[in-house]
């Protein structure tokens, strides 16, 4: 076995955009993103009844309800993003990261429910306008990511991009998009 192979987690994260232009983002409690800003999402699940993966507008749908309370009603893919962490030592560690990770992100603007402030992980979540949510503490991908798809869908929503963050060390080192 290869005690350099690498784990390649793959995941969704929900890009949720109100009536009013504001985003939806979570403070993260733990883990890598420890007192980061974030949009909701996570891990693909198994769907046991029919043996399969979930979808990924299925899982952004899951978490993000699990997440905040809010059901994205549309969501539909805008961006593939491979966040590459070879040489990437996320903060409060000293060590390489042992994954990448393979991110879909979706884009909704009709949703239902109503936002629980406070999320199951006990995370704090709210509604930010594009450039309140860019100050906000996240990580630089990131926020390389946030002001990609602001220009993205202040274009059109049906545009799809591809990226590849890198970080060296706890730096952002590239962040290179293009339409897909």
């Amino acid at each position: 076995m290869d005690t350099n192979a690498r784990k390649l987690i793959r995941g969704t994260l929900c890009v949720i955009r109100d009536l009013q232009g504001r985003y939806l983002m979570r403070h993260q409690i733990g883990g890598i993103n420890n007192g980061c800003w974030i949009f909701p999402g996570g891990d693909y699940d198994i769907v046991e009844q029919e043996d399969r993966t979930e979808l990924g507008p299925e899982c952004a749908k899951r978490e993000t309800r699990e997440e905040t309370g809010i059901t994205p009603n549309n969501p539909r893919l805008i961006a593939r993003i491979f966040f590459d962490n070879r040489y990437r030592i996320f903060p409060g560690k000293t060590q390489v990261a042992n994954f990448d990770y393979d991110a879909d992100y979706y884009f909704a603007d009709r949703f239902s429910g109503e936002l629980a402030p406070i999320g199951p992980e006990g995370t704090r979540q709210d509604w930010f306008n594009y450039e309140d949510a860019r100050k906000l503490q996240m990580h630089q991908g990131d926020l390389a990511v946030l002001e990609k798809l602001e220009q993205t869908i202040s274009v059109s929503s049906n545009i799809v991009i591809g990226g590849v963050i890198v970080h060296e060390g706890s730096n952002l080192k590239s962040a290179t998009f293009r339409q897909i």
